[in-house]
This record gives C-alpha cells, sequence and structure tokens, in this order.
C-alpha cells in the first residue's frame, strides 16, 4: 500500500537477505524522526518484507521528500526527479529494500519513479499524447516490476472510442517499458477509461486495482499477465493489495450498501469490520493498507469523524486497534501518541510501520515490533536462492520446519541458536540463545512449531 488518495473518490490506493530491524526490549515503539529542514512531518507507507527498510515521505528543507529508513542509516532523504518543485513520495518498497518505487514533480509534471542504490531515482514516464502524469504504486519482490497509473491519450478511433480518459493501470520493467493494462472491455468497456494498478504480487505476473465498467462504475478487479482483466464486484470498489503469492486480495467496496473493507481469497470473500470506536455511516469504514506474505495480517487505517485510527486484523481477532494491541497485549508503551495509520506490515506479520501525533503534537512515521514468532522462518515454496528463502511469511508449516533443519544442520546462527542448554520450560533461559548449536535448540523449535503462532 501506498499514500492514501480518498477511498472511494480515488478509491486508488494504490508482507532475511539483508538484516531484520532487531528492537531491544526498550525499542518495541518508536518514531522515526523526519528529514532536516522544513516544518517537521513523517510519514511512512510500506516496509520491506524482511523487515529491514521502511519508507515514505518527509518534509525536508526544499520541500516535500521521499525517504528511506534502515536502522543502520536511520531516515535517508531519496532526492527529487529533475525539474519541477521539489517533491517525492514513496510508495512501496520490495522483499530486501533494493528498490523503491513511488511519484516525484519533475519538468514534466508528476512522474512514477524507480530508485535503486545503484540509479538512483529513475523516471519511469508516461504514455505519449495525453496530459502528462503518472505515478507507481508497487513493486514485485525481486524490484523489477513496477505497477501504478500512467495518462494515455484519448482515443475516438479505437474500436470503443475513448473520449475521456483519467488514467490508465500499467506494469513497468527496465527493459520493456510501459505495459498498459487497459480497462473493462466491451460491453462494459466505453467511452471514459479510468483504471489505476494498486498492488502486484511477488512474482510479478498480478496485479490488482480498479477499472471502470461503462454500466455499473469502478470496479476493483485484478490483472493476470496477458493481460486479463477479472472484475471483483463489490461496485464502487477498489483492491488496494495483494499477497505475495497472489491468493489473497484486500480492499474497499460497497457491500450491503455501505463501504467495507474486504479480504478475498480463494474460498470466498469477507468483511473485515470497522473498530468498535467508528460508527456505521458511509465515511467511518476501514481501509486496508498493507498484508503480510500469506494475507493473515492486514493493517490500516479506521476512518471516523475527527482522527483516523490504526488498526490491525488477524484471522484469529478479527480488527482490533493497534494501539490496544501493542499496549495491553504485548506491554508496549505507546504513551503519548496517537497511532492514525499502520500503512506496512513485514512479511512476517510482526513489523508494523504508519504514523501517528506524537507526545509533541507533530506528525511522525513510527515502528512498532510484535513479540516475534520464531517457528515461522521461511516463505512458503521459497527455494534456496529465492529472494523471499528465509524470509517469514506469518504462516506456520513444513517449510519452516525444513528450513530450521537446514540451519541447524549448517550450525548457523543466529537462526538455529534458540534456547540455553539444559534449560527446561520455566527456566528464565528456556527460549533464550546461548551461542551454541546443538540438540537442545532442534527439540526447542519442534516444541514451538508444533504450538504454531497466533
Amino acid at each position: 500500500m501506498r499514500t492514501s488518495p480518498a477511498p472511494l473518490a480515488l478509491l486508488a490506493l494504490p508482507c532475511a537477505a539483508a538484516l531484520p530491524i532487531a528492537p531491544t526490549n526498550a525499542q518495541q515503539f518508536f518514531g522515526l524522526g523526519d528529514l532536516d529542514g522544513g516544518a517537521y512531518e513523517s510519514r511512512a507507507t510500506a516496509i520491506s518484507a524482511d523487515g529491514s527498510t521502511i519508507v515514505g515521505f518527509s518534509h525536508a528543507a526544499d520541500g516535500i521528500e521521499a525517504f528511506r529508513w534502515t536502522q543502520s542509516e536511520g531516515m535517508v532523504g531519496l532526492g527529487d526527479l529533475f525539474g519541477g518543485i521539489h517533491e517525492s513520495v514513496a510508495q512501496a518498497v520490495n522483499t530486501d529494500g533494493t528498490a523503491i518505487v513511488g511519484y516525484s514533480e519533475s519538468g514534466n509534471g508528476t512522474e512514477a519513479f524507480w530508485w535503486t542504490p545503484g540509479l538512483g531515482m529513475f523516471p519511469i514516464g508516461d504514455i505519449p499524447g495525453g496530459d502528462f502524469a503518472s505515478a507507481a504504486f508497487d513493486v514485485s519482490a525481486d524490484g523489477e516490476v513496477v505497477v501504478g497509473f500512467c495518462t494515455p491519450p484519448i482515443d475516438p478511433s479505437a474500436p470503443i472510442p475513448v473520449l475521456f480518459v483519467e488514467s490508465e493501470a500499467f506494469r513497468w520493467t527496465f527493459n520493456g517499458g510501459i505495459e498498459r493494462l487497459g480497462d473493462f472491455p466491451a460491453p462494459t468497456g466505453g467511452p471514459i477509461l479510468d483504471s489505476v494498478a494498486n498492488g502486484v504480487n511477488d512474482a510479478g505476473d498480478v496485479v490488482v486495482g480498479y477499472g471502470y465498467d461503462q454500466l455499473l462504475g469502478q470496479q476493483a478487479c485484478q490483472w493476470v499477465v496477458g493481460p486479463t482483466l477479472i472484475g471483483l464486484g463489490g461496485i464502487p470498489s477498489n483492491a488496494l493489495d495483494i499477497s505475495a503469492d497472489g491468493s489473497v486480495i484486500v480492499g474497499v467496496g460497497n457491500f450491503g450498501g455501505t463501504p467495507e473493507a474486504f479480504r478475498i481469497t480463494p474460498f470466498g470473500s469477507h468483511s473485515l469490520g470497522r473498530l468498535p470506536s467508528a460508527g456505521s455511516g458511509n465515511t467511518e469504514f476501514a481501509v486496508p493498507k498493507g498484508l503480510c506474505a500469506s494475507g493473515n495480517v492486514v493493517v490500516g487505517e479506521q476512518l471516523k469523524p475527527g482522527l483516523s485510527e490504526a488498526f490491525i486484523w488477524t484471522i484469529s481477532d478479527g480488527i482490533r486497534s493497534l494501539e490496544d494491541v501493542l499496549n495491553n497485549d504485548h506491554g508496549i508503551d505507546t504513551t503519548g501518541w496517537t497511532l492514525m495509520s499502520a500503512d506496512g506490515v513485514s512479511g512476517g506479520g510482526r513489523l508494523i510501520t504508519g504514523w501517528g501525533i506524537n507526545p509533541q503534537g507533530f506528525t511522525e512515521a513510527f515502528a512498532a515490533f510484535l513479540p516475534l514468532c520464531r517457528a515461522d522462518t521461511t516463505t512458503t515454496n521459497a527455494n534456496p536462492g529465492d529472494i523471499n528463502h528465509g524470509v517469514p511469511d506469518c504462516t506456520i508449516n513444513g517449510a519452516d520446519l525444513s528450513y530450521f533443519v537446514e540451519q541447524w544442520l549448517d550450525e548457523a546462527l543466529p537462526i538455529s541458536d534458540v534456547t540455553t542448554t539444559g534449560a527446561n520450560p520455566g527456566d528464565p533461559g528456556y527460549g533464550v540463545p546461548d551461542g551454541t548449536v546443538n540438540g537442545a535448540d532442534i527439540s526447542w523449535f519442534v516444541e514451538a512449531w508444533l504450538d504454531g503462532c497466533d
């Protein structure tokens, strides 16, 4: 999930290789600060699946600027595209933090960008002939596929004449450039072209967003590389994000006459509900902004009068206030903060980022860390050499056990060191690494794996 356009007006909002953020007990929740200069404000929009990198935007000396935050470097500005006013916003980051996408003001206008450590901020461009405007909202696991929207020209000579252009979803690669994904075809296609791509799966071959159904209006949809467009219903609706394997989709749609956050799986669709603090009106719905790799943990923003509220949804507990979960379930102190939006969650579902009002009354990005489930060690079906091999995915299955055994046989630290030798359940050292790898570690892990995670 990326920066938040108005959910039903744009309804177009758009889970290790690097070391993950490893907080001490005193650092389970903290603000990320802001860039030097300008007003004090920062907002996080996404976190890498491996938990190493948070991205967003802040007010710098020259204007609004995209940032990249890591534990070792803190918040670092990414600059902006040449020309135009100084403005850039980072919307998404790949699995290990080596590719970041978003938009910036260039000499052409608002323009999508792709940032890598080697290239810096690279302009993606637009389709020639129309009004110039493009933005990137998500990126594949390897950082090679980018999705968002562009602005093609009006085409009255097309088989289905296009007489009004709002935007068109795109899929971009460095070698192939912009691939137009189109909109709903005939008979529901027609004179209005309005589609946006908000999310892409890890492989880069399934894209979600919305298109414009000429008979019914804005409809959430997915494109499968080809591209083949599939409507998801709930009009008006918008698909906002997708799980790593493409099997789970979240968004906002009109179900039962009111807007509701939805989650679609191979077994059907359901509402995520609303926080108890919200009413039942059309302006007080939950907006999903990120989900972990398996799609079993969803985070976002509960809209309501006054200040919005960050939420977390899990299969076991449903939708809950993120502040309540941190303070009451885990004893993580957020005193003085008002958490307004949770915009990203790591692949393992335990590292959460977003923004809120800090104790000084300023808008600031934050990072929160739920207690780790050490039985979740890798992404399902990720083989050695894959970018997600060794990256948790908030699912406990045979892949996690196999990965741990592989690391244990290699005596690989720190993952295979999980308990103190000779410590029994209830002992202070039980579950506390001691710098050695032996049979006690495999026994402890198998017990944790059998218990699973919340």
